[in-house]
């Protein structure tokens, strides 16, 4: 078997090459690779269709101080330290969600 160790000598000169091939930063073609291309149906909805679903409605709501840190906290968590980062939307969203999951009950209650 082979004596796996390298001398000095090979290890100087494997060096010198990859600082080389640092140096040089040459960059790879893959130009001459096959590709294989399929046309999809476009399933993006439009600019429109993204914004908002629902029309906003303003409302003036009482909660506890400890509900608004809670989702201020959060917001900061998910965003950053941005100041009032996009917190009344996370209590949007958790309004919408609610009144989704639970419409159904609503409807039940009435008959």
């Amino acid at each position: 078997m082979k004596n796996m160790k390298k001398t000095k000598n090979e290890s100087i000169k494997e060096s010198a090459k990859n600082k080389r091939t640092a140096e040089n930063k040459v960059a790879i073609s893959y130009s001459d690779e096959p590709m294989e291309f399929m046309l999809i149906d476009d399933f993006l909805p439009t600019p429109k269709q993204l914004m908002a679903a629902n029309e906003l409605e303003r409302v003036s709501l009482n909660i506890s101080k400890e509900s608004k840190e809670f989702f201020i906290k959060l917001a900061k968590a998910i965003h950053g330290d941005r100041e009032r980062a996009g917190y009344q939307k996370l209590m949007r969203d958790v309004l919408d969600a609610y009144a989704k999951a639970h419409t159904k009950d609503l409807k039940q209650l009435r008959h």
